[in-house]
Parts: C-alpha cells; structure tokens; sequence
C-alpha cells in the first residue's frame, strides 16, 4: 500500500479559496486564520454541498471538523452547543464570529500593552542608572552604557543599589548583564 503524506498548513489560505473543492474546504477549516475565516470556509462548504446534492456522505465529518476548529478561538467563553445541520452550524459561527474576533484583538491589545510597559520600565531604570553614575564616575564608557541598554529591570535595580557599596563603575555593573 502507497500513501503521501500532505501538510494540509503548508497550502495558502487564498490559494485555497480559489480551488472550490472539498478538500480544499477541508484543509481551511483544519487551518484556520481566524473566526472569520473559518466562517468563510463554512458558507463555502455549504454551497459546496448545495451544487453536489448527491456528494459524498461526509457532511458529519466537517461538521466535527468544524467544532474542532472553532475550539481554538472560543476564549475563555464556553463553545455552543454544534447544531446537527451544517446550514444551522454557519448561522451560529456568523453570530459568534464577532464576539471571537473582538476577544482576540482585545488580548492582542492586552499584550502590546503589557510589552510596552515592560520596555518602559527598562528605559526608565537605565536611564536613571546612567545618571546616576555619571554623576559619580563620569562619563561613561561605551562597553557601561551597552551593558545597562541590554539589562534587564531587576539586574538594573540591582545595580543602582549597588552603587552605594562600592568604589568602581566595574564593581557596580559586575555580574548579570
């Protein structure tokens, strides 16, 4: 027995859009980018179904297949209940696309916002580092002010209490970097 092995991921989602086959509906909704998207692939398969009335008898299939999809954008809400019927299956992915949709820039939003006060905080405790030791030791050599640009928070507190207890710009930026 002979058999390949396809990467169902490996095909592009607008390539895939343009093929109008069961298969290719099938690997998008394995595939999918985002709510939308998997709602698009769902209309699609419905159609498909529509124009081939006497297809093969794998609607049940897709419709597992579209329950195992949707899991990966639900949130932190509970899934529907999947109707029987994949007309009925599209009716309810197009009323909780949105929700998803909003849910996941919403995080994304979360994140961004949680990077950017990381960095902020870095900026401001090496800034205030560097002059600190400015005042103390001068001005500072490129090999200090590399090293305090690629600190992390913590080893830079470490460092500006640091400063207090010893006698050289070596002793204060010794150890984590």
């Amino acid at each position: 027995m002979r058999y390949h092995v396809i990467d169902e991921g490996r095909f592009p989602e607008e390539e895939l859009k343009g093929l109008h086959s069961l298969t290719a509906i099938f690997f998008r909704i394995g595939h999918p980018g985002s709510p939308a998207s998997i709602l698009e692939a769902s209309r699609d398969l419905v159609d498909w179904f529509a124009k081939h009335p006497d297809g093969p008898p794998v609607k049940r299939l897709f419709r597992e297949l579209l329950a195992v999809g949707l899991e990966r954008f639900k949130g932190p809400h509970s899934l529907p209940r999947i109707p029987e019927e994949l007309e009925e299956v599209v009716n309810m992915l197009a009323t909780h696309v949105e929700k998803w949709s909003r849910d996941i820039e919403q995080k994304g939003w979360q994140a961004g916002i949680q990077a950017g006060e990381q960095k902020g905080r870095q900026e401001g405790e090496a800034t205030i580092l560097t002059r600190q030791l400015q005042r103390r030791f001068g001005d500072l050599p490129s090999w200090a002010s590399e090293k305090i640009a690629k600190a992390e928070p913590s080893t830079l507190e470490e460092w500006s209490l640091r400063i207090l207890d010893v006698t050289t710009l070596e002793s204060v930026l010794a150890g984590p970097s």
